[in-house]
């Protein structure tokens, strides 16, 4: 799981792990709302750890809608993601779409992919239902993985299912 978003909770998980223990809350509570829970962090500490058996997870921001619905998902929707993803890169064919064209610069200029990498990126996208919330969070995983210091993306994109656990959800 990519701890590298900005806001992200995973480093604060001992802390709010003994704050929900001094309070009771540590497996005491069978629903647990998650709110403002950018990529899950608390919600999967709960559903994982804590005894929830239900999760609200809450976020504005369609990139963490989509890696929480994929960490929180069932553990039978998780493991049909790597013969999904088999299937989705039989069918991409890189093109000049909306990464290539806002987040992309030539080589030596400054922009957060090179030409190509972008558009590999949309090729990719562009195969992927938008409901496909498990491929979604893997390709968006793939390319947070890859970015460089430097502000560019130019080694290749290895796209992995995550190590989601079951929940009922």
């Amino acid at each position: 799981m990519d701890r590298r978003y900005k806001g992200s909770k995973w480093r604060l998980l001992p802390w709010i792990r003994e704050c929900f223990e001094e309070y009771g809350v540590w497996g005491r509570t069978q629903t647990f709302a998650d709110l403002f829970s950018g990529t899950g962090a608390v919600a999967w500490m709960m559903a994982n750890e804590g005894g929830v058996r239900r999760v609200w997870a809450n976020d504005h921001t369609h990139y963490a809608q989509v890696i929480l619905r994929a960490r929180l998902c069932p553990m039978h929707e998780v493991k049909l993601v790597p013969q999904r993803l088999t299937r989705y890169a039989r069918r991409a064919v890189p093109y000049q779409g909306f990464v290539h064209d806002h987040y992309s610069a030539p080589i030596g200029s400054k922009g957060l992919f090179t030409k190509g990498v972008a558009a590999s990126i949309d090729g990719w996208r562009s195969t992927i239902p938008s409901s496909d919330y498990g491929a979604l969070s893997c390709l968006l995983n793939a390319v947070a993985r890859r970015a460089n210091g430097m502000g560019k993306m130019n080694s290749p994109l290895i796209l992995r299912p995550g190590q989601n656990k079951s929940l009922d959800v």
